[in-house]
């Protein structure tokens, strides 16, 4: 988030002063967001977009631009290709699945939820009068290009995974902000501001009160327990990563292998977990034995090999 914010502020710069100096801070600053984390390809995207709704830009602005999709590229190719594990098939989307992932990008807030709606619709009342077209460009893409993007990929497999919307909070905040101040009456605006803050703070305490899953125990756990020849599976995918942190690089595996095979999952509930497991030790040409929870989301469970064919 904060990548895609910076990135999009030396961007204003730029087509603002429209100075050398500036639009290479903004290709350095906007390469380097993409190359933290490949969503904030889609922050890029808007940028772009908003020079189609201002002034004509100059020569020197779109060859920037060009030159920073160029450079981005490989990140973007990285991720789905090399890293194409990371990103897990999930339930196909429906307009709750929707609904609970702008919720999420918008820090599980209602009221900034709502306020972003109401800055978004004043803005467009505001461009349909011809006033301050681009900042509604920016805004408005910014926010709804990447679940748009996520929607798109899922029409070829189901991938919307709140993650990926991360970057469109800084432009919903910015949205919500615009709709605030824009409200009728300082009381209702005050009132308005008071909830926002107060449902942000109880968004807080609830996440510092979270049960967070243990995962240092869980690999200790796994490792202690496997045999010369056994295998540690990780599922889903994406989670290969934690796993690694904890254990080292090259320590857990996407496949089974061996008489026994330790899955360690991370699931919302004990039904994805199983369904997970499942899945990637191929059943039924293994059989889970037994289980240990770490916290609320993780398990460590033991499958045995059955002798069974594994399941396509």
């Amino acid at each position: 988030m904060l990548a895609a914010a910076i990135a999009t502020w030396r961007f204003l710069v730029a087509v603002a002063s429209g100075s050398r100096l500036a639009w290479s801070a903004y290709a350095a600053i906007a390469v380097v967001s993409v190359y933290i984390h490949a969503s904030c390809a889609l922050v890029l995207v808007a940028q772009a977009a908003t020079l189609l709704f201002g002034r004509r830009p100059t020569r020197r602005a779109v060859a920037t631009v060009i030159a920073v999709f160029g450079l981005a590229v490989p990140a973007v190719v990285a991720v789905l290709a090399a890293h194409r594990h990371v990103i897990d098939p999930l339930v196909q989307p429906s307009l709750g699945d929707l609904g609970r992932a702008a919720h999420d990008a918008s820090g599980r807030n209602v009221v900034v939820l709502a306020l972003a709606l109401y800055g978004a619709a004043v803005l467009a009342r505001e461009a349909a009068a011809g006033d301050d077209v681009s900042t509604l460009a920016l805004l408005a893409a910014w926010a709804g290009l990447p679940l748009a993007a996520l929607m798109a990929l899922s029409i070829a497999r189901p991938s919307l995974d709140e993650r990926y919307l991360a970057v469109s909070t800084p432009a919903l905040c910015l949205l919500a902000g615009s709709g605030l101040v824009r409200l009728p009456g300082r009381e209702l605006l005050a009132g308005v501001a008071v909830a926002a803050v107060a449902l942000s703070t109880v968004r807080l305490v609830q996440l510092d009160h979270h049960e967070t899953e243990s995962w240092s125990a869980a690999v200790s756990y796994a490792n202690s327990s496997k045999e010369a020849g056994e295998r540690i599976v990780v599922a889903p995918a994406r989670w290969l990563s934690a796993f690694s942190y904890y254990a080292g690089p090259d320590r857990g595996s996407l496949g089974p292998g061996g008489p026994v095979s330790f899955v360690v999952v991370r699931a919302l509930d004990e039904e994805d977990a199983l369904a997970a497991a499942r899945h990637a030790v191929h059943a039924p040409a293994y059989a889970l034995r037994g289980e240990r929870r770490f916290g609320r989301h993780l398990w460590v469970q033991e499958w045995d090999r059955t002798g069974l064919p594994a399941s396509p």
